[in-house]
């Protein structure tokens, strides 16, 4: 009685537009202590705002205690990923029933499927079979500036199986379910074998979007649809927890040069791997360029669902908007105000 009671009350409270408005609210900058200050090369000054990073991405700090090798696998973190999972594929079954009638007795492919809790959530829903792939070179490259050796590829793919073996005590239906070390961009997957492809937080990682999309084509059957879900490099917090900076869309508005420069005189025993991020490990593949390249890789957009946060409408300026399109000539304001994309593409046939 007491939870229907709560989710009355916080139902309620959803729908109540002055409360809404103060979750909405831009935030205040000012309310930030100014801890200096960064000039880019065009001479635009803009004030470093403490704990404006924190704000935006709590825990950014622990991305660069990792080596993108390791994986925590205390049994909370077991928990978190197996709940994760379930609610992906929550989230994702009414785009599949209106697109794909459902995904019973469906092949599934998941991109990026890293600890395989949303692979395993899937084999519980009747599928016929689920195949979860992740590209374990990114994992290193975009966390290093070296060369990566076959004996790192190795220790990574050596914690993905003991990381999903813990997550498969969590779930009942495993028998359905195989894991790859594939490259979206190079997939070397049988072509034609997929009802479903989808992604979590896997666009805008991607390192060749149209190879990509051209090996999602490929890979789909005849009817078959794809379903991506991710935070793009243009909003408010895509740059992630290594590129995100000390004021707002600073990882957008700074151009490389000046990005690189921000780097090295504002945190410098943190540079190398923020640089290595912010070129290895993330694209810059704005709505406009979606588009382009889903038609190239013969993709129909049956949609694409943004979502954007009116607390980020509110903080836009001309400014930040004209400094974005100078460094990316396609990137608009919706680009820069939705935090998350959801993709939904389906395989043109080509003619013979």
């Amino acid at each position: 009685m007491k939870e229907k009671i709560l989710k009355y009350a916080i139902d309620k409270a959803k729908r109540n537009r002055f409360i809404q408005n103060i979750f909405e609210q831009p935030l205040d900058l000012n309310a930030f202590p100014k801890n200096g200050s960064f000039k880019d090369s065009f001479g635009n000054e803009f004030d470093l705002l403490q704990g404006l990073r924190s704000k935006l991405k709590p825990g950014w700090e622990n991305i660069f205690k990792q080596d993108g090798k390791s994986f925590n696998k205390s049994p909370d973190r077991i928990e978190q990923i197996a709940r994760n999972g379930r609610i992906a594929v929550e989230r994702i079954k009414p785009i599949a029933n209106v697109y794909l009638s459902g995904l019973k007795d469906k092949s599934i492919l998941e991109i990026g499927c890293h600890a395989g809790g949303t692979s395993y959530a899937f084999a519980e829903e009747g599928v016929a079979s689920i195949t979860g792939t992740e590209f374990s070179g990114y994992k290193i490259e975009s966390m290093e500036t070296k060369a990566i050796e076959e004996s790192e590829l190795e220790q990574v793919n050596d914690n993905l199986k003991e990381l999903r073996e813990l997550v498969a005590g969590k779930f009942h239906e495993k028998s359905n379910i195989s894991f790859v070390d594939d490259d979206i961009c190079n997939s070397k997957l049988e072509k034609g074998k997929f009802d479903l492809i989808c992604s979590w937080d896997v666009l805008e990682h991607l390192h060749d979007p149209l190879g990509a999309f051209q090996n999602v084509h490929s890979l789909l059957s005849d009817d078959g649809v794809a379903i991506h879900d991710y935070n793009p490099f243009f909003s408010i917090i895509g740059g992630h927890s290594p590129c995100t900076i000390d004021f707002p869309w600073g990882h957008v508005i700074l151009n490389e040069e000046d990005f690189e420069r921000f780097n090295s005189e504002k945190q410098a025993d943190r540079s190398d791997l923020a640089m290595s991020f912010y070129r290895n490990g993330i694209n810059r593949m704005t709505l406009k360029k979606l588009h382009e390249h889903s038609e190239e890789a013969n993709l129909e957009l049956l949609s694409v669902v943004t979502f954007p946060k009116e607390q980020y409408i509110r903080m836009m300026t001309d400014k930040i908007l004209k400094l974005a399109s100078n460094n990316y000539p396609s990137c608009e304001l919706n680009d820069l105000v939705s935090q998350r994309v959801i993709v939904i593409q389906k395989k043109k046939k080509i003619p013979k």
